[in-house]
């Protein structure tokens, strides 16, 4: 938890990453957090491998990735995938 605080204090400017080309110029940049508003089920694991890369730290707001429900299962399989 003290590596995520740490992360929120250094970076205040957070990216809300709505279609790729959002995401590929945040890619490209300094900005360290990534929120994704945008993505399905079938992505997620090359957005997280290739955030990994860039040394992203990425937020997923559930109500818009799709083929993920927002109940306890969907939260219970993201957890699974570490994402």
């Amino acid at each position: 938890m003290k590596n995520y605080i740490n992360c929120f204090q250094k970076n205040r400017i957070i990216a809300a990453i709505r279609n790729e080309i959002d995401y590929k110029y945040a890619l490209d940049h300094s900005v360290k957090i990534l929120f994704f508003l945008c993505g399905d089920i079938l992505n997620l694991e090359k957005i997280r491998q290739e955030c990994n890369m860039y040394n992203k730290l990425i937020f997923l707001h559930i109500d818009f990735i799709k083929g993920i429900g927002k109940d306890r299962e969907g939260i219970i399989f993201l957890a699974n995938k570490n994402l």
